[in-house]
């Protein structure tokens, strides 16, 4: 989520440049900058939400694996949430990275 800025942030960016340039004495910036946050001000925003983060955690020893984010166990029957590309969550949609189980 820390790529994306609202829309009001970017509007409002744009119309402090937009000052800048007329203390400047750059009426042409100054145009060009308020026609750039007038049209951003028009676009639709976009519907985003925060990637949520994880690992696959071995905890029996037995093929079942659990999420970290949401604490769901899943059973595989055939190797690892990685050998069967489980990238995400089946449950929680998280992304899930592989942790191998501590062995003492």
């Amino acid at each position: 989520m820390s790529d994306y800025i609202s829309k009001e942030q970017a509007v409002n960016r744009a119309f402090d440049a937009e000052h800048k340039a007329i203390e400047a004495g750059d009426v042409r910036g100054a145009n060009a900058l308020h026609e750039m946050a007038m049209r951003l001000n028009d676009l639709p925003a976009a519907d985003v939400a925060p990637v949520r983060h994880g690992e696959w955690v071995e905890f029996d020893g037995e093929g079942t694996y659990q999420c970290t984010f949401c604490g769901e166990p899943f059973i595989l029957m055939n190797g690892t949430p990685r050998d069967n590309d489980y990238n995400y969550c089946p449950k929680c949609g998280a992304e899930l990275d592989f942790k191998e189980a501590d062995h003492d």
